[in-house]
């Protein structure tokens, strides 16, 4: 259970001090511009406050749709991957690479989305009998 809570803990604080630094570097300067850096702590600091609290506020609604979403995110790395699983590939057995070999690395992703796409207990595409079926 620990371990749980440290690595859970470990992403949410990795992604709410990103969001303190966009404000502070990005947003803050714009609204004020000769502020301290007393003053940009704090604007961090309330940064990650307003955000986490949004975040436990806005779970209830979001929970329906966090499989779909995750679903999404798992297609679109997966077909993202195939390509550069090529990519690297070329980059590690080849001591000389060119365009031509660049193409046929990164070829696998033009394969990748129909497979990706059609399969699945709920898949993206329906597609009836070119449906991908990984298991019958």
């Amino acid at each position: 259970m620990a371990s749980l809570f440290s690595a859970a803990m470990s992403m949410l604080s990795s992604d709410l001090n990103c969001l303190s630094v966009v404000g502070v570097e990005d947003l803050l300067p714009k609204l004020k511009p000769h502020s301290t850096d007393q003053q940009r702590l704090y604007a961090g600091k309330i940064i990650v406050a307003l955000c986490g609290a949004v975040a436990v506020i806005d779970w209830p609604g979001h929970r329906q749709i966090f499989n779909r979403v995750l679903s999404s995110y798992y297609i679109v790395t997966s077909i993202i991957a195939a390509g550069m699983a090529g990519l690297f590939l070329l980059a590690f057995l080849s001591p000389r690479a060119n365009r031509q070999g660049v193409y046929i690395g990164a070829s696998p992703a033009c394969f990748s989305p129909p497979g990706t796409l059609t399969s699945g207990k709920d898949p993206t595409w329906i597609l009836s009998r070119f449906n991908f079926k990984l298991i019958q």
